[in-house]
């Protein structure tokens, strides 16, 4: 009621709050006062100012002033606000029932999965998701000021540093992209070293600081410590898994491997769908403060629904990913193999 008897005492700068916080006809719980503010809102678009006499006539109008409560329940509105001085904090109280309502029906939500034949994965996936989703839209599109703020601040970085975002430990790259920021996808043909450049990368980026994220689906989490592991210690990866590497190649190897393990390094080796990895990249995020995700690769997601095709597939899976680096708000590397048709026909990529 305050909310709307605000905006009937001072139209203009109430709905221009209103539209900041991102209060719509749905945040109000009550009928009555939902199909209210849908009419004042026809008033504002309309170009006229809502107080108790517009408001009243375009009710008429329409048909719902009686079913409303007539002018009576238009003056109620307005008597119920003494100072519009509050009414941001009204706002912040609709918002937060309106939250709560929708946390409410997730529960619901839950409950009612919990009796049907989907497994707990898909299910706990789902609900987290929502729960992500929810954190989202309770953030207000930045204003220009704020826009150009952190615009002028990546500048700033980049001209002291010279790096934006998560760094490269390859100089050619680092000087190309400045460092990972985006969605990016890395392609490749098979055999042409996509995961090691995957994993040399992690390596410096986790020995810098930096906490990675990978979802390794082609490599098991020893593989990858593994290769990890020799890389940093300029040992053979094939001597120490077959029994034949020195004294001193064990010894560098192992201190190599103790190294790695207190580093920043979070692998998951997983059958991922698309979704299952959000829901995994998201838990990282919340629980190790990961500031990249690296996917290896692509073509092995496993579907979680039927496709026409690889490529109604593949395109579906690089939007899920955008989305989840939109919602992570953390660079996500995905890496990607090219057809071997190219090799066959001796033809480039």
């Amino acid at each position: 009621k305050a909310v709307l008897g605000s905006i009937l005492m001072e139209s203009a700068h109430v709905l221009d709050l209103c539209a900041m916080s991102g209060l719509s006809s749905e945040s109000f719980n009550a009928a009555n006062h939902r199909a209210t503010f849908e009419e004042i809102m026809a008033l504002n678009h309309a170009g006229i100012a809502a107080d108790c006499i517009t408001l009243g006539n375009r009710l008429k109008d329409v048909g719902k002033l009686e079913m409303l409560g007539g002018l009576t329940f238009l003056d109620e509105l307005v008597d119920s606000v003494l100072t519009v001085a509050h009414v941001e904090h009204w706002i912040d109280i609709v918002l937060e029932y309106q939250r709560k309502r929708k946390l409410s029906e997730m529960a619901d939500s839950i409950k009612a999965d919990l009796v049907t034949e989907e497994d707990s994965f898909s299910i706990t996936s789902r609900a987290e998701a929502a729960l992500m989703q929810t954190n989202v839209e309770q953030r207000t599109d930045p204003t220009p000021e704020e826009v150009v703020k952190l615009v002028l601040n990546n500048w700033e970085a980049a001209r002291s540093t010279g790096l934006r975002g998560v760094p490269s430990g390859f100089a050619h790259l680092r000087r190309l992209m400045g460092g990972y920021a985006e969605y990016t996808i890395m392609a490749g043909r098979p055999g042409q070293g996509k995961s090691t450049l995957m994993l040399c990368e992690a390596l410096y980026q986790a020995s810098q600081g930096y906490p990675v994220g990978i979802a390794s689906l082609e490599m098991s989490s020893d593989q990858c410590y593994r290769r990890i592991a020799c890389n940093r210690a300029d040992v053979s990866m094939y001597a120490l898994d077959h029994g034949i590497a020195g004294t001193g190649q064990e010894a560098r190897a192992l201190n190599s491997l103790v190294e790695v393990s207190k580093m920043p390094l979070y692998v998951s080796e997983q059958s991922h769908t698309p979704e299952s990895l959000a829901s995994w990249a998201r838990r990282q995020v919340m629980k190790n403060g990961i500031q990249i995700l690296w996917v290896d690769y692509l073509q092995i997601l496993c579907p979680s629904q039927r496709y026409s095709g690889m490529t109604e597939r593949i395109t579906d899976f690089s939007g899920m990913m955008l989305r989840l680096r939109k919602q992570l708000k953390i660079p996500v590397v995905v890496l990607s193999q090219l057809s071997r048709l190219s090799d066959r026909e001796n033809r480039p990529p």
